[in-house]
């Protein structure tokens, strides 16, 4: 009994420990992950001819080549984006979206 107590409470740590790491605003995947989900919520809200879609979708590209843990960092980064409507802390309304497709900001973080 005290070896499977002991073999959870590992797998418990070692899981909190990751999902903690992942989830770190200062990472490289959390900040295009934000970003891409800033474009989806920007896309949705104020369309302009595709160009939110288009900077998304190119964010977005490097998903594929990315681990497991950074996919996570990235999805959450996204996720909060598009569901809070803030990319980084900034609201995002009509200005701020347009500020975002005008600096390409998504390249800033598409190099390490």
């Amino acid at each position: 009994m005290n070896k499977i107590v002991r073999s959870g409470f590992l797998i418990l740590i070692v899981f909190t420990s990751w999902v903690a790491v992942a989830d770190s605003p200062n990472s490289h995947e959390y900040k295009l992950g934000a970003f891409t989900g800033a474009m989806k919520y920007c896309e949705e809200k104020y369309e302009d001819d595709g160009r939110y879609k288009w900077a998304r979708l190119r964010a977005a590209d490097e998903f594929r080549k990315m681990s497991s843990s950074e996919k996570l960092s990235y999805a959450l980064g996204r996720d909060n984006a598009n569901r809070k409507g803030q990319y980084l802390g900034d609201k995002l309304d009509k200005n701020e979206c347009r500020s975002l497709l005008k600096l390409s900001e998504w390249k800033r973080f598409s190099k390490k």
